[in-house]
């Protein structure tokens, strides 16, 4: 059986999802406090890192796991050039602080299959938030990060956004699934039917 950790951010840091079968885990957009994901972790063997896009927040203990579990981290190579500029961005938004920057092991891509042994994902690129912007889909649980929040959308003022990609991504999120269970970068989890009924920028999107 596979289950889903979530250690909950805020605004400004993201949730952090720990995929796990109490043997084997992944690890979804570790962005929080080091020390917390290493303690969630506990005796798990982590086998993989990856990250919904390459924004500073998402990526920030990347180098870190890396370091000390000697893991390879998987991104799009949408945002390969962004998180180059991860330093530059937390010192613009956060006045302070740095972080190490990753290095990319493998790249991923659209409907890519990621076969971690004990778990497989689907990848969708849904660019838009960032032009690497992933979505990662396990059974019936879709992995958003900043592309669907549970009352609003993603950010298109942020560096690699794009509103007229954002808005086709979450179309074909929308035409591709009945229902499904969002889990977000940020903020609560939801469905998409919730999402259809109750936000409004959402809304404003798929009844175009």
């Amino acid at each position: 059986m596979i289950f889903i950790k979530k250690i909950e951010g805020n605004e400004w840091i993201p949730n952090c999802y720990i995929v796990h079968d109490n043997s084997d885990a992944i690890i979804i957009d570790p962005g929080c406090d080091y020390k917390f994901i290493r303690e969630q972790l506990g005796g798990y063997k982590l086998k993989a890192i990856i990250a919904t896009h390459g924004h500073y927040d998402h990526i920030f203990n990347v180098a870190n796991l890396q370091n000390d579990y000697c893991v390879p981290f998987y991104l799009h190579p949408g945002d390969k050039k962004l998180i180059k500029h991860a330093n530059f961005y937390l010192k613009l938004f956060h006045g302070m602080g740095k972080i190490e920057i990753p290095a990319i092991d493998f790249l991923i891509g659209e409907s890519e299959l990621l076969d971690f042994e004990f778990i497989k994902m689907k990848v969708i690129h849904t660019p838009g938030h960032t032009e690497g912007s992933v979505c990662f889909l396990f059974e019936n649980n879709l992995f958003s990060g900043d592309l669907l929040l549970k009352n609003t959308i993603g950010r298109t003022d942020l560096p690699g956004g794009d509103f007229e990609k954002l808005k086709k991504s979450i179309k074909k999120l929308s035409d591709a699934f009945d229902d499904i269970n969002i889990l977000p970068g940020h903020f609560e989890s939801t469905t998409l039917g919730h999402m259809r009924q109750f936000n409004r920028k959402l809304i404003e999107i798929i009844t175009l």
